[in-house]
């Protein structure tokens, strides 16, 4: 190790070699060099490329790590942008603890606290094991919302993002429907901070709040619409199901004027009375005609609600929850795979979005209902 140092004590020649140089150092001596004779660049890439990284309490690290940041953010010279475009790593959070993490945002706080990727890092490293798929698999329905409503609190009182917090009120409001929990507290939450505007949404100054990165920290508490990207029609089924919801316990919609379009409520309030008329017909409903009755009354829904159980062990009984109207029978078919054959042809875990097109089912089942009134919403 002292010969290392001897051979390389010239500044120079850190900056000459920059990273490979670095990144030669024999293990150990990361906790005696000068990290500061090196280029500040190679420092950042050897902090992301690693494992060596998260012990290291040298001081001098830390001021090469300030310096690398202090260049990256600062725009080219004679360049007309006043903000640089740099954004911080994946790796480079990865290997770094909480601690670490703590005194490199400590270096610009207005710069790097902005950082969605450091921000999420952080928050997943705080949260490790509530967002983990084998915590989540121990979890019952209403342990999930629990564990959101911990992660959404952390969110506000910490001022992460609006981006985050918005998808974390989308996920327990769409598990809230299935638990019949309709936190109107949530709902105008969400109001203020939606996944995506449209034209029904028209409270003033609202942005859309959707941002695809978290989908890779939140994956595992995320319904699974969200996680095949299908937010928007989601937003869309949360906003109906909830806006039903108070219309039938309220009576009307006037709490949400200022939120939705006056077309959009009244076509909600008239859904809800066509469907506690239940069969006394439209006879006795005021201001809606056949038409509009029996749009409402001949709609057909065949949906999988969420929170359903995507694995089950072997042996184990299979149960899924699924919304139906107008459907007096029903047709399942189950189909049979080895996924042992599958992972040796493939060399991947199975993919459970397979096309199944042409594939004969090792089971069909069929399932009758006799439904005489119109359901609750």
């Amino acid at each position: 190790m002292e010969d290392y140092l001897n051979q390389h004590k010239v500044g120079a020649s850190f900056n000459e070699h920059g990273s490979s140089r670095i990144n030669d150092l024999p293990k150990g001596l990361e906790h005696k060099i000068d990290f500061t004779l090196f280029k500040p660049e190679a420092v950042y890439h050897f902090a992301m490329s690693t494992y060596r990284a998260f012990d290291i309490e040298n001081p001098t690290f830390y001021t090469a790590l300030k310096n690398f940041f202090v260049e990256a953010y600062t725009p080219p010279p004679h360049s007309r942008a006043q903000f640089s475009s740099f954004t911080i790593e994946p790796s480079f959070c990865n290997m770094l603890t909480l601690e670490q993490m703590d005194k490199v945002k400590a270096f610009m706080p207005e710069k790097i606290g902005e950082d969605l990727t450091f921000i999420g890092a952080y928050f997943q490293k705080v949260f490790h094991e509530e967002l983990s798929s084998e915590y989540q698999d121990t979890l019952n329905s209403e342990q999930k919302y629990a564990n959101l409503e911990t992660l959404l609190r952390y969110a506000k009182t910490n001022k992460m993002p609006n981006s985050l917090i918005s998808s974390l009120v989308h996920e327990l409001l769409n598990l809230g429907i299935e638990l019949r929990r309709y936190s109107q507290e949530y709902f105008n939450l969400y109001l203020e901070l939606p996944q995506f505007t449209n034209k029904t949404i028209k409270r003033k100054g609202i942005k859309q709040n959707y941002d695809s990165r978290w989908n890779t920290h939140l994956h595992n508490v995320q319904c699974q619409a969200s996680r095949s990207n299908d937010n928007s029609n989601v937003q869309n089924n949360i906003i109906k199901k909830y806006l039903e919801h108070f219309c039938e316990s309220k009576g009307n919609l006037q709490d949400f004027v200022k939120d939705f379009s006056t077309d959009y409520l009244k076509q909600i309030e008239d859904e809800v009375k066509i469907y506690k008329s239940g069969s006394a017909g439209v006879q006795n409903l005021e201001g809606i005609n056949m038409q509009k009755y029996n749009k409402v009354a001949d709609e057909v829904i065949l949906r999988f609600l969420e929170g359903n159980t995507e694995f089950f062990t072997v042996e184990e009984e299979v149960k899924l929850k699924v919304e139906l109207k107008n459907i007096n029978t029903l047709y399942v078919k189950l189909f049979e795979f080895n996924t042992e054959t599958y992972y040796k042809k493939t060399l991947q875990p199975f993919n459970t979005s397979i096309n199944l097109d042409g594939l004969v089912a090792k089971e069909e089942q069929k399932h009758e209902y006799v439904v005489t009134e119109f359901p609750p919403t």
